[in-house]
């Protein structure tokens, strides 16, 4: 089962604490059609020290999604893929935990023998990295990956990928 989450957040100058949690689980193999949760995640002004981009609910949302799953395929799924976008880097790590024990924990609710492959990928669109390519005046080529440890994290699993095309806007010097 593909998972995608993420979540949203009012802008600061609101003066609403409301954020939106939305995930999408994929109900079959293509995957072509797909199961939904979404909720309103209220975060007081007393939650100090708990991370602004953890999803709260992660443990019933999942267990609503293998249920899901489960009635539309008969069986539950035997891995788990989860694609986490919206994650600071700060954070990272301690969202990456929270919300991986909070799906195992889901897992363990639905039946204590029922422990299926689970991955975990955060996704980061929103960085100020700029590649600039050595032999020619061009943007980068789409498709581009880019998995050096002299640029990434050499203690994790990153990488930079140019997904589609830039238009190069004026000539750089």
């Amino acid at each position: 089962m593909y998972v995608g989450a993420d979540l949203s957040h009012p802008a600061p100058s609101i003066g609403n604490q409301t954020s939106v949690v939305a995930v999408v689980a994929s109900a079959d193999d293509i995957p072509n059609r797909y199961f939904k949760e979404v909720y309103k995640q209220y975060r007081p002004p007393q939650a100090r020290g708990e991370s602004r981009d953890l999803i709260v609910s992660m443990r019933d949302i999942m267990k609503s999604l293998i249920r899901q799953y489960e009635r539309h395929r008969s069986y539950p799924p035997t891995a788990i893929v989860i694609y986490r976008d919206g994650i600071s880097e700060g954070e990272f790590y301690s969202v990456f935990d929270k919300e991986l024990m909070a799906t195992r924990q889901a897992c363990a609710d639905l039946s204590p023998v029922y422990r299926p492959y689970l991955t975990y990928i955060v996704v980061n669109k929103r960085h100020h990295t700029r590649f600039f390519p050595t032999d020619t005046d061009k943007n980068v080529p789409a498709g581009t990956v880019v998995d050096s440890h002299d640029i990434t994290n050499a203690t994790t699993y990153d990488f930079y990928l140019n997904s589609h095309h830039g238009a190069l806007v004026g000539k750089m010097h």
